[in-house]
């Protein structure tokens, strides 16, 4: 489940914005019974502002790497799947690091619209700089 991944999230959503739809979707299903035994630890965070910032999730992955989300456009798919690639992305460079691999780096390309084709790619050092 998504949460394996992270140790904080963070919502946060104002109650009357039409934008939220899929903010409170993603708040329902992180806090299912199954997906808080995916990560028991994880602390989820909910807070309904008052103010008319869109809707965010910040997300903090067990390495300590924060991402920032404005999903007033996004689907509740499309936060699922950063979350997904993000960890992705972690546990390759884990991956490689613990290989000996440290010459080599991941490259992922952002924007769930570009992520529902491609996934990250490893390129060399040399190749990349």
């Amino acid at each position: 489940m998504v949460l394996s991944a992270l140790s904080k999230v963070r919502v946060q959503f104002r109650a009357a914005d039409p934008r939220n739809a899929a903010v409170r979707e993603f708040l329902f299903r992180i806090t299912t019974p199954k997906a808080i035994a995916s990560n028991p630890k994880c602390e989820v965070i909910p807070k309904v502002r008052i103010d008319r910032q869109p809707p965010v999730v910040e997300l903090t992955f067990l390495n300590g790497q924060v991402e920032v989300l404005d999903c007033s456009k996004l689907r509740v798919t499309d936060i699922l799947e950063r979350i997904n690639a993000v960890n992705q992305k972690i546990t390759i460079q884990t991956l490689l690091k613990n290989a000996g691999e440290e010459k080599l780096y991941l490259e992922t390309r952002a924007g769930p619209e570009q992520m529902k084709n491609s996934g990250p790619s490893i390129c060399s050092n040399a190749e990349g700089e």
